[in-house]
């Protein structure tokens, strides 16, 4: 990868690879390739001392963290991308990681240092922090040539926090990888990626910001937050920069037709828009159908979708070419329909093996989807990979743990051999959820938690808890519930769409004692439970039963801390769908209580709407609290009303 960024920037200094949108108003920066490569080169002299060793990277900034994780290949260094960390409970998950690959050095901004400092290393801890976005670095010689590592980076799977995976991906995996989709998605050095996708993990990093580099052609990146907070600004991005290729899981199409006015997309313009990737969870055909008839009038058509499928452990890609132009079917009988996943990349073999037998599986015939070929990473760091792969004729096979099948040459996946619950494009890992559950309330029976997901337009989170028999005279499900969502919204960043009480030894289990998770879905949807309290049955808050026009027009006659409290209290009780358990003289956390990003993102757009106002979300996130929010609106109405009491305003 370094070497291609050499070529690159040797061929074309001047030329922009990188553009960085920071707000809506359309303030952006950018980098082009001769000065990226300046700063990788600064950069990697500080990384002298760690050369063949992990390093973590701890990024909230996009150019950032390009320049430290490059920075690290470049000196021969081991970059393991993780998460920005916005609260201390995030920490957990950051930890595992941290001592499952030993690093040497983490690697931030200067504004997390001190954060980090006291937050995350114990005072025994050798590893050394390093900010690397000041503006002058100690005289160190800067190497002239890049220091091999076979190693390339390390990608952790989301999801799991007991037992963090790392896989480990190679030069050769990377390069491997990067070539299949170039060919799959025809991108050349005159292509524009347009990305909003998170670009610590596969889909962003190496779908977007390497590819960029591999093809030597130019990038626009957004944050996330920007997208779940108007999506909007994803295609009107992709229209002004002319982006040929952009795409994200199958939540963000579904959020743009239920979020995105006619208004919004008044004379916008998609026709360049060439490939519109689909992947990280199941491709649903009516999205892809309601996303093109919704958009057509901008001049997208149903040809431009690349329905595609791949994993961490496929470096990225694995299918995703297309034989036909209009994505593919499979109608299995008295079930929904399923949606091509393209014909598989060049170079890889693909292969279905039955998981029982171990026979490989006619055209049709559901089995896991294993394969095998260069971007095929070796395994997970640390770990013994034995049963990770599958022999077959001499040929040794990655076992991906999903179901699927080929029909007329292309790949259809169709659900998973693994118990694991894909919500919004990440993985996650039953026995986490439950394990946080199973905590998080002495009245919960310990051995005694199910989670499962349950299908609708994506998939949802559901939590069922046995509780203790001696506590059931005594027991307050509201208390329980809210102890439920706070645990596992603060480790793992999910709102459970459902968290159900239910009584003892009811949840269904083998002779050995193993909880059945999909007999727990099927109770669950025949509502069989014997149920003691849910969180879809919680009432509303009980601080103030006011509709929220009523609050809207009192607040904003008459502002004052107190209002705009019950205001948002009922403006975040009906986002959040069970919020009884709070008063105004409380002081939750959103993010601890259950507000996933795009919740959120939902309640701040509202309270702007209503109050006319314009909250910045990465404000927001700086303390997410209801404390918080309230300070910053009441901050907001006073500047919002100062020109007309002509009084000079310093913040």
């Amino acid at each position: 990868m370094i070497r291609s960024l050499i070529d690159k920037a040797t061929l074309h200094p001047s030329k922009t690879i990188f553009r960085f949108l920071r707000d809506e108003e359309g303030v952006n920066d950018h980098i082009t390739y001769g000065a990226l490569l300046e700063r990788v080169r600064r950069t990697s002299s500080l990384l002298e001392p760690f050369q063949g060793k992990p390093a973590l990277l701890i990024y909230q900034d996009i150019l950032e963290f390009i320049v430290g994780f490059l920075a690290c290949q470049y000196a021969g260094v081991i970059p393991v991308p993780v998460p920005h960390i916005r609260k201390e409970k995030h920490l957990v998950k950051l930890k595992c990681i941290a001592s499952d690959s030993n690093p040497a050095v983490a690697l931030c901004c200067g504004d997390s240092m001190s954060f980090l400092k006291d937050s995350f290393l114990p005072g025994e801890s050798l590893m050394l922090l390093l900010a690397t976005d000041v503006n002058s670095f100690p005289a160190f010689k800067t190497p002239d040539e890049p220091v091999h590592h076979e190693i390339a980076f390390v990608q952790y799977t989301s999801g799991s926090t007991g037992n963090p995976k790392g896989v480990v991906v190679t030069h050769d995996n990377v390069t491997a990888n990067l070539e299949m989709i170039k060919k799959a998605f025809e991108v050349d050095d005159k292509s524009v990626i347009f990305s909003w996708l998170p670009f610590h993990h596969d889909m962003g990093l190496i779908g977007s910001i390497l590819q960029t580099i591999h093809c030597g052609c130019s990038c626009i990146l957004m944050s996330p937050m920007s997208f779940l907070q108007k999506p909007a600004r994803w295609l009107k991005g992709i229209a002004e920069y002319k982006a040929t290729h952009s795409g994200g899981p199958n939540f963000a199409y579904d959020l743009c037709i239920d979020k995105i006015t006619s208004q919004e997309i008044a004379g916008l313009d998609l026709t360049g828009w060439r490939v519109a990737y689909n992947g990280s969870e199941p491709v649903r055909p009516e999205t892809v159908q309601r996303f093109t008839e919704f958009f057509r009038r901008t001049g997208f058509k149903l040809t431009c979708f690349y329905p595609c499928y791949g994993l961490a452990e496929a470096t990225l890609l694995v299918s995703g070419r297309k034989s036909d132009p209009v994505p593919g079917t499979y109608q299995f009988f008295g079930s929904t329909p399923v949606m091509s996943s393209g014909k598989v990349a060049d170079g890889i073999d693909c292969r279905i093996f039955s998981p029982f037998t171990g026979r490989e599986c006619d055209e049709s015939e559901e089995g896991e989807i294993c394969i095998s070929g260069p971007n095929v990473s070796r395994g997970y760091l640390n770990k013994d990979n034995t049963a990770l792969f599958h022999e077959y004729q001499g040929a040794r096979y990655l076992k991906t743990g999903d179901l699927g099948f080929f029909f007329n040459g292309e790949l259809f996946v169709h659900g998973r051999l693994k118990d694991i619950i894909i919500c919004r494009g990440q993985n996650y890992y039953p026995t986490d959820i439950e394990n946080e559950a199973a905590t998080s309330h002495p009245a919960i029976e310990k051995n005694g938690v199910a989670a499962i997901g349950l299908q609708g337009k994506e998939e949802l989170v559901i939590i069922i808890a046995e509780i203790k028999r001696v506590e059931l005279s005594r027991l307050d499900p509201a208390k329980v519930i809210a102890a439920i969502n706070y645990e596992v919204s603060g480790s793992l960043g999910i709102d459970p769409h459902d968290i159900v009480l239910v009584t003892p030894h009811t949840l269904p289990r083998t002779t050995s004692g193993k909880i059945q998770r999909m007999i727990c879905r099927e109770y669950y949807v025949q509502n069989s439970f014997s149920v003691l309290g849910s969180k879809k049955a919680g009432t509303e808050v009980v601080a103030e039963a006011k509709p929220a026009n009523v609050l809207v027009q009192e607040l904003l006659a008459s502002p004052n801390p107190q209002k705009i409290k019950a205001y948002l209290l009922k403006l975040i009780a009906d986002k959040l769908g069970s919020f009884s358990m709070y008063t105004i003289n409380d002081d939750p956390d959103l993010i601890d209580i259950g507000a996933d990003s795009l919740q959120i993102m939902e309640i701040i757009n509202t309270a702007n709407r209503d109050l006319g106002l314009n909250i910045n979300a990465a404000i927001f996130f700086r303390d997410s609290s209801l404390s918080g929010l309230t300070t910053i609106v009441e901050n907001l109405l006073w500047i919002k009303s100062a020109p007309a009491i002509e009084k000079e305003i310093v913040i």
